[in-house]
């Protein structure tokens, strides 16, 4: 069957949208079609501030369509447009039901109506009376079991109790909770430990665990989705419906914040039975699928921002909708055609929505934007996908259609100073100059009121610098535009590389690939060769770590020197010393032997907590180590023969691939992602005054 709707011209001067009215079974201008879905189809005026509701959904398969009559002709919907649009017409069966969906709203088929149409969609989804979350129908009948209903009420409880607790939707007095905080709080931990507890061990035998129907919820496609951000950050009224079962946005919001804080903060500090782990480690898989869609929603309402006092911008949303996430859109420009509604600098960066426009030119110029605006940290999100491969995309433009792998710096590249600073006191400002970008690179002296970066993770003691380097200029190559030249130091090159970390699929499995993922660093210290210093009879060998730094680089490797957070927006700061105690007892060299029950308990704990840091870092990378014998964590796409630089201005160091020469013998290289190198973290190499060079990026 072939769609036979037309539609008419909007009127682009009046912001004119389109609305469909539901019209009851049976009724509307096509009787003999009333087993469809029956609708019809007008414009309106933004700013005559129309009434309706905005339905938030996934399209589904766009092969697969089924007819429902629009304005008395056939229209074919795909399948979860149907289904949403046939629910709702049954909730209000009385009378019309005025939406706005986007397949059915917005001629697919014209390019210039889409850009119109996006470039309207905030205001479409702030202005909605109410926006329908639809997450689906259920795949069986197993929904409507007494299970998934418990699970429901058990969320929705948890969830109003939390919207209305002292501190309100701020999830920071989750972290320390003893027999001192206030009753209400000791009752929303109580509320929390009950359905987690109902989660892993269930009432009786009979019935099915509710891990299995949250599961469902939580990754549902919906929740994968980029558009989903924008739709439900900006209505002022959402109601989430999932078949038969319904709940307002904003408490189901509460309830998943406190699962995501408690998975984070509490779940290491349960000794519970097999059952119970096996609950969490599903729901800790589970989080890629919904914690990014919780933390834009968090993102955009809270007042504070990301602790810096700033706005939502569109760095902001991408990172936060991108790391370790399964957001995905149907057309790869959504990823950023997506988010503009709802984020301030998007006339600033000059990104206008346009169809026309390839992937790889927009996000060519929307990584030109981020270098103006973000300065060369941008490059950090640059990790190498199929469009870096096969020549798409240069290598210094992030592919933002997929997933990237968390951040070595996390979200605090938004801010000022990142958790590291390999670039020591070298600064690269990036200002406008006749339309290029001008890199101007210069050491900054340490003033005496200054404080530094965190303190380096060895015993070194390091000299301060008593002069600064002449300035330099950095541009784009001057007749490529496809080729960013950046200034660099040169460490070293990767001798060897070891296996890529593996996500597993039981807890049993977790534990031992952990264990064996590690011990491959420490098989890579026997490839470490040690440098020769001097002439003739006074030649010495020499290493880069002393004995007591390669203990320690051993254990802050795998987990990129980091340790668990204090509160929960500084996720993940620098380690403080006492993951080394997690470490040994995950490879069992700990004398756990000598210690009572109560002694035990807080070990394991902390194994549970390096192992939770290691796996955020350890998706999607390998340890290696180089020619020099530095040991790092980088990309699972690095390899030998790689090359490790301290990039000018970036406070985590980079692996590169030499791509050829340039035409006017500058090297080219392409980016294979950020690393960890124990022991240059905090600067160190760059106090020794290495030279710095030229690289063309490609």
């Amino acid at each position: 069957m072939e769609s036979r709707f037309n539609y008419n011209p909007l009127n682009i001067e009046r912001r004119e949208i389109r609305l469909l009215t539901l019209l009851p079974p049976g009724t509307g201008p096509s009787p003999v079609k009333s087993t469809l879905v029956n609708c019809t189809l007008s414009h309106v005026s933004l700013d005559a501030n129309p009434n309706y509701q905005a339905l938030s959904y996934v399209w589904g398969n766009p092969a697969v369509t089924t007819p429902i009559c629009v304005n008395g002709d056939i229209f074919l919907a795909t399948l979860n447009l149907e289904a949403a649009l046939r629910h709702l017409r049954k909730t209000d069966a009385s009378s019309g039901v005025t939406l706005w969906a986007d397949a059915l709203c917005i001629d697919q088929s014209n390019n210039a109506e889409k850009n119109e149409q996006v470039a309207l969609m905030g205001a479409i989804y702030r202005h909605a009376r109410e926006v329908v979350i639809w997450l689906g129908q259920p795949a069986s009948a197993a929904q409507n079991a007494s299970s998934s209903h418990r699970l429901w009420a058990q969320l929705k409880g948890l969830g109003e109790f939390a919207a209305k607790s002292p501190l309100g939707l701020n999830f920071d007095h989750l972290v320390q909770v003893d027999g001192r905080a206030p009753s209400w709080l000791l009752e929303l931990n109580l509320g929390l430990q009950e359905l987690f507890s109902a989660i892993s061990i269930g009432y009786s035998e009979q019935d099915t665990l509710l891990i299995e129907p949250l599961l469902r919820l939580l990754t549902q496609p919906w929740w994968s989705r980029i558009w989903v951000v924008q739709e439900a950050s900006l209505a002022g009224m959402a109601r989430v419906v999932w078949g038969q079962q319904e709940m307002y946005w904003g408490v189901l919001w509460a309830a998943l914040g406190h699962i995501a804080t408690w998975l984070q903060f509490q779940a290491i500090h349960l000794m519970g039975d097999e059952a119970q782990h096996k609950a969490f480690f599903l729901l800790e898989r589970s989080q890629p699928c919904w914690v990014p869609i919780v933390g834009a929603w968090e993102r955009v309402n809270r007042d504070d921002g990301v602790g810096d006092g700033t706005k939502v911008k569109l760095i902001d949303m991408l990172l936060q909708t991108s790391i370790t996430s399964d957001s995905s859109a149907t057309d790869p420009r959504d990823c950023i055609y997506g988010l503009l509604g709802m984020v301030e600098d998007a006339d600033e960066l000059g990104i206008k929505v346009d169809y026309e426009q390839s992937v790889e030119a927009l996000y060519e110029s929307v990584a030109r934007a981020l270098l103006r605006t973000q300065g060369l940290k941008m490059l950090q999100c640059c990790q190498f996908s199929p469009r870096h491969q096969d020549g798409s995309l240069p290598s210094w433009v992030p592919d933002w259609s997929s997933s990237l792998r968390q951040l070595l710096d996390g979200l605090r590249i938004l801010l000022p100073s990142g958790v590291y600073n390999a670039s020591g006191l070298y600064e690269a400002r990036v200002a406008r100059e006749l339309e290029r970008l001008k890199l101007q690179i210069e050491e900054l002296r340490l003033e005496e009121n200054k404080t530094s970066s965190p303190p380096p993770s060895h015993d070194s003691v390091l000299p301060n610098p008593t002069t600064a380097p002449t300035p330099t200029l950095s541009f784009p190559h001057p007749e490529n535009p496809k080729i960013l030249r950046i200034h660099a130091a040169h460490l070293d090159t990767i001798l060897a590389t070891g296996p890529a970390w593996e996500e597993a699929n039981n807890v049993t499995d977790a534990h031992l690939r952990d264990m064996l993922w590690v011990s491959e660093l420490e098989a890579l210290t026997e490839l470490q060769r040690p440098e020769t210093v001097g002439l003739g009879q006074g030649v010495e060998e020499t290493h880069v770590y002393t004995p007591t730094q390669q203990k320690e680089a051993l254990w802050r490797t795998p987990v990129a020197d980091r340790g668990l957070p204090r509160h929960t927006y500084i996720w993940l700061p620098r380690s403080t010393g006492t993951e080394a105690i997690g470490y040994d007892v995950l490879m069992g060299t700990f004398p756990m032997h000598v210690l009572s029950d109560e002694g035990k308990a807080m070990h394991y704990q902390r194994s549970r907590a390096y192992q939770k840091i290691l796996r955020a870092f350890g998706r999607e990378r390998r340890f290696f180590v180089t020619e020099k014998g530095y040991l790092g964590l980088g990309p699972d796409g690095v390899g030998v023969g790689d090359e490790v630089f301290v990039v000018v201005g970036v406070g985590t160091p980079f692996v590169l691939r030499r791509g050829g020469g340039g035409d006017d013998g500058c090297e080219e290289y392409k980016i294979v992602g950020e690393a960890y190198v124990h022991g240059i973290m905090d600067g160190e190499f760059m106090q020794t005054r290495p030279e710095i060079v030229e690289v063309d990026v490609c």
